[in-house]
């Protein structure tokens, strides 16, 4: 069984919310709700927690037992069908986060190598990372995570003289937006429900996982507000990827105006982590159904899966951005019908030993 830390969890699941919901989430929810969309991320912990309580309850009654074994081994048949239906879920979100990287380092950084060639590196980078299991992603969390972290932590003091607090007026409340606005902050933050899946108690620790999700909505939340602070409500839902226009309006001396390529950098890395967690997630829940030796044997063909996927599902880049108005509907039944219907079914059933024991 691998091990993964507390702190690494910490990591992972801060990692999980910010890396690619910094992008697409906010713009939908700058449209919805103007100058309080940053209200939406403290309902969307609100909505998060209780999910994240349930799952560690799950994850606690089976130690040292991924959730894709728990359900595979307590009902062998109905298990498989949960098992297959998040397989497809996390390949879904495998294949969007590699369509998503491929855009973006298209359009910023090789706009004249073809989207296969891009794509191709991506998930062989991330096939690296992911063939030594969940205990490799997490040691690369720990070391690529706080640098980006730290560097979304300094944004307030370099973009201090260009931030206008006219542009955020607390007082002003949409409350239909505002609505809007948690769904979608919702959609993004309840990705974590993959960590229980890859590392069970007792790594996923109910601490942990609430450390990780408080410190990744406060990055989202500090780049959501320093947007409207810098570009007001209006102007920054119109941009396609409002965070890196912020680190391009970066002016720290007369020499040091592109630090937007390094700051890349560093986040390219995050996703790439990203990416390789999910390659795992999937290989993972293909070793438990095909009760194969490894699952470090599937993660090529999985990682070749995500890459195809990602062109299969997504024409263009376009489409991520309405996928983000789509999740809350798809995180509704696998972060909260699934999960409370896994909750109780596991929980009846354990009584029911339980139960014959005591008769026996």
């Amino acid at each position: 069984m691998q091990k993964v830390s507390g702190m690494q969890v910490v990591m992972l699941t801060a990692l999980i919310i910010l890396v690619v919901g910094l992008k697409h989430p906010p713009v939908v929810m700058m449209e919805a709700a103007r100058e309080g969309a940053w209200v939406g991320y403290i309902a969307g912990v609100l909505i998060t927690g209780p999910i994240i309580w349930m799952l560690y309850r799950l994850s606690k009654r089976f130690p040292n037992e991924d959730l894709f074994l728990v359900l595979i081994k307590r009902a062998p048949l109905a298990g498989r069908v949960i098992v297959l239906a998040y397989l497809a879920y996390f390949l879904f979100m495998l294949a969007h986060d590699i369509r998503f990287i491929i855009g973006l380092t298209n359009i910023l950084l090789l706009p004249t190598t073809p989207i296969e060639v891009t794509g191709l590196a991506v998930a062989l980078a991330a096939y690296y990372a992911a063939r030594d299991g969940i205990e490799a992603v997490a040691r690369l969390a720990q070391l690529f995570f706080p640098v980006l972290a730290v560097l979304v932590l300094s944004l307030p003091l370099m973009l201090g003289t260009q931030a206008d607090i006219r542009n955020i007026d607390p007082l002003e409340w949409n409350v239909t937006g505002q609505l809007k606005s948690a769904l979608y902050a919702f959609g993004g933050l309840s990705e974590i429900i993959v960590l229980p899946f890859i590392a069970p108690y007792p790594a996923f620790r109910l601490r942990s996982a609430y450390y990780g999700l408080a410190l990744g909505t406060l990055l989202l939340g500090i780049l959501l507000i320093e947007s409207l602070l810098v570009f007001g409500p209006e102007l920054a839902s119109l941009f396609f990827d409002p965070p890196y226009m912020l680190i391009r309006q970066i002016r720290i001396t007369d020499f040091l105006d592109r630090l937007d390529l390094p700051i890349l950098a560093v986040w390219m890395l995050n996703v790439f982590v990203k990416i390789s967690l999910y390659i795992y997630a999937v290989s993972l829940a293909v070793h438990r159904l095909a009760n194969i030796a490894s699952a470090r044997i599937v993660t090529g063909p999985v990682g070749l899966s995500g890459l195809v996927c990602s062109y299969w599902f997504f024409e263009s880049s376009n489409q991520l951005v309405e996928l983000a108005k789509f999740r809350p509907f798809l995180m509704l039944v696998y972060a909260v019908l699934l999960p409370l219907l896994l909750f109780v079914w596991l929980r009846a059933k354990a009584k029911r030993s339980v139960m014959r024991l005591r008769r026996n």
